[in-house]
């Protein structure tokens, strides 16, 4: 295993992602690699302020207070803590892709093996750690409790963003979300053994928030066989 893939870095600077105005506190359930960072940019942009702070791990847990999956969120913030939860799911084949994506940036060098080795090896890692990557593997459903409201990335921020904001009895009225331009993307490969990987690994989260496991992003295609 190369450096690189052992590398538990993650975007943004790991704070607890709750927000407040006035009385009004929410929390925003941060799911890896599915949009958070600009939805986090847009609430404080907007006038929230974040209402804790913890720039590290905590004792009790593995992943940094950005990511802590539901399991462990709850016991820290009980639900009569905040007024509303929400969360921004994704694609998984499209979360996994964009997680690789990330990887070679974070690095900015190529020691990442390809697309097959790399799944492969994080998805045996994660039977032996699921806290890998700072949770970064771990299926989305388990980010989400009985009481937070999911909104789909391929649906946009707007809405997610939206009613963070409403929550919190802040202006929507001059709400604007900046997309990052995309560059010039290469085209990723993966075998059929490896998208069955994906499809199995993240079998529940296909289920549960309507995906279709054989559709791929518009940059991952099946590898020609030999």
């Amino acid at each position: 295993m190369t450096p690189a893939e052992n590398d538990s870095r993650t975007e943004g600077r790991n704070c607890m992602p709750l927000y407040r105005n006035g009385d009004k506190v929410i929390l925003f359930v941060h799911i890896p690699k599915t949009g958070g960072s600009t939805v986090e940019e847009v609430l404080k942009a907007a006038g929230a302020p974040q209402a804790l702070k913890y720039h590290k791990r905590l004792g009790y847990s593995n992943a940094t207070p950005q990511h802590m999956h539901w399991e462990v969120l709850k016991h820290w913030l009980p639900a009569g803590f905040y007024d509303y939860a929400f969360a921004v799911v994704r694609h998984p084949m499209a979360r996994m892709v964009s997680e690789y994506r990330w990887r070679r940036v974070l690095t900015k060098t190529r020691e990442l093996p390809d697309f097959d080795t790399w799944v492969r090896r994080q998805l045996k890692r994660y039977g032996e750690d699921s806290f890998i990557l700072d949770n970064h593997i771990r299926p989305q459903g388990e980010f989400i409790g009985a009481r937070v409201e999911v909104f789909r990335l391929e649906d946009g921020l707007e809405s997610p963003v939206r009613a963070g904001l409403e929550h919190l009895g802040l202006d929507t009225e001059a709400l604007e979300i900046h997309h990052a331009r995309k560059s010039e993307r290469d085209t990723l490969s993966a075998t059929e053994q490896t998208l069955q990987r994906i499809r199995k690994f993240y079998a529940a989260d296909f289920e549960r928030f309507g995906y279709d496991p054989e559709q791929l992003p518009k940059d991952l295609q099946i590898s020609s066989p030999a």
